[in-house]
């Protein structure tokens, strides 16, 4: 796997992670907020790539927008998805 990869993997499940510990009760929960960081880290990236931004990169991982795009789909995803 390259850094950039791992990178992206802890990040997304640490976010999950501690999203979870604030707000989930279930498996099932901690579940719904894996996928949904994993979906918005991936838009973030995808929004920064196409805006050219350089501002908060890791290497070659837009880290900030892709953690923005993350919290926000887990909070979306909270608010959707009858988790709790």
């Amino acid at each position: 796997m390259t850094p950039g990869l791992v990178l992206t993997l802890l990040l997304v499940l640490g976010s999950a992670g501690a999203f979870h510990a604030a707000s989930g009760r279930t498996l099932r929960g901690l579940g719904v907020a894996v996928v949904a960081a994993l979906a918005g880290f991936v838009i973030g990236e995808a929004v920064a790539r196409g805006f050219g931004q350089d501002r908060g990169m890791i290497g070659h991982v837009h880290a900030l927008h892709g953690l923005a795009g993350a919290w926000l789909a887990m909070v979306v995803a909270a608010r959707l998805v009858p988790w709790r």
